[in-house]
């Protein structure tokens, strides 16, 4: 009977033990992969850099400050068919295309599902802007800067969507992949009411919709990566519905463009979209977004940049503070990703205000500042 309990006793040692030395290990692969990253985040623009690309005096000098910034080597392959602000675009799709790559490379086997289904918002992007294009009758070339073949659709499939005829036909193209569904019955919509909107909307909610299924962290890494999500949700949503009011559009109208899956409710976005203009609209948000300081400029300006920088500097808050706070944890490097987007978005900003001449202090309404 001793030996038994002895033999048993062992037995449980042994297992406690392996799931400790499980547990160890992980610890040590996450422990590497969070000082990579933290290294990485040391790299981003910092806000000095971002005034200098503020202060160029044209398309040419930035590229130029770029290139001594991490990101010559993105800038030479599309260069053989592109220039000026295209290039710059172009540039910056390879850049986060490239570090994103990276940062999959070195995370841990069970982080990687996350931070994929994190990036493959991307694929959602491609195929939006090549929705919308072919619904435009816009040519393909001006088209090609605006693509990032950060997803998991790859360059190729990317290629071959563009190289489409018309919405139909993108649309049919998808089949087989995981957004066919979604796509097929924003295409119905579509087909009804004439507005590219409810085919792009369709895409946004079908991926914020399934993306909670793909995040697997700690709890509290979970709680942050899908926090950081749902902030994102609502600053799509909110600016959708901010731009209808501008424009005049009814409620009905506007129930099409907003998606279930952020902070707001299906009830607070009917709300929303049933107020009468933008200072009623930013009125009801009182609860959960502190608008009224970019209404003020709003006010003077009639441009809706300021509440989306706003709503942005938001994510970027909630990133640094993840970043910062999560350790041996996939946490850190989820929110580096966050972080890199909202640079890149910076950048391309700065790229597109230059191009059209505007003055600086109006550019810099729009930048999030991320780095130090």
């Amino acid at each position: 009977m001793i030996r038994i309990k002895e033999k048993w006793l062992w037995v449980q040692w042994r297992r406690v033990k392996g799931i400790a030395d499980a547990a160890v290990l992980n610890n040590l692969r996450y422990a590497y992969s969070n000082a990579r990253v933290k290294g990485m985040r040391a790299h981003l623009l910092s806000q000095q850099q971002m005034d200098e690309l503020m202060g160029a005096r044209n398309v040419e000098e930035l590229m130029g400050m770029l290139n001594n910034m991490g990101y010559r080597e993105d800038f030479i392959k599309p260069a053989v068919m592109f220039g000026g602000a295209d290039l710059v675009e172009l540039a910056l799709g390879r850049n986060m295309a490239r570090t994103f790559t990276k940062v999959l490379s070195f995370a841990p086997r069970d982080g990687k599902n996350t931070l994929g289904a994190l990036i493959d918002q991307w694929d959602v992007h491609n195929i939006q802007t090549i929705l919308l294009a072919k619904a435009l009758g816009e040519e393909n070339k001006r088209i090609e800067p605006l693509l990032v073949n950060a997803g998991s659709l790859g360059e190729d499939a990317v290629r071959e969507l563009l190289r489409k005829e018309s919405v139909k036909d993108v649309v049919e193209e998808l089949r087989g992949t995981g957004y066919y569904d979604a796509a097929q019955e924003g295409y119905e919509k579509y087909q009804e009411t004439k507005e590219i909107s409810s085919l792009l909307a369709a895409l946004d909610a079908h991926y914020y919709a399934t993306l909670p299924s793909h995040i697997r962290a700690s709890h509290r890494d979970e709680h942050v990566i899908v926090g950081l999500v749902k902030t994102e949700v609502d600053v799509k949503n909110v600016m959708n519905i901010l731009r209808a009011k501008k424009a005049g559009l009814k409620a009905e109208a506007i129930e099409g463009l907003v998606f279930e899956a952020g902070n707001l409710s299906r009830l607070e976005l009917e709300r929303l979209a049933e107020c009468e203009n933008v200072e009623q609209t930013v009125n009801s948000l009182k609860a959960k977004y502190e608008l009224e300081g970019a209404f003020e400029k709003f006010k003077e300006d009639g441009s809706l940049v300021h509440f989306e920088v706003e709503l942005e500097r938001r994510i970027v808050e909630r990133g640094l503070k993840a970043l910062r706070r999560s350790i041996m944890s996939v946490g850190a490097l989820a929110s580096f990703i966050f972080l890199k987007e909202e640079e890149t978005n910076n950048i391309r900003k700065i790229v597109r205000g230059i191009e059209f001449g505007l003055p600086r202090e109006e550019i810099r309404k729009m930048v999030v500042p991320i780095g130090g």
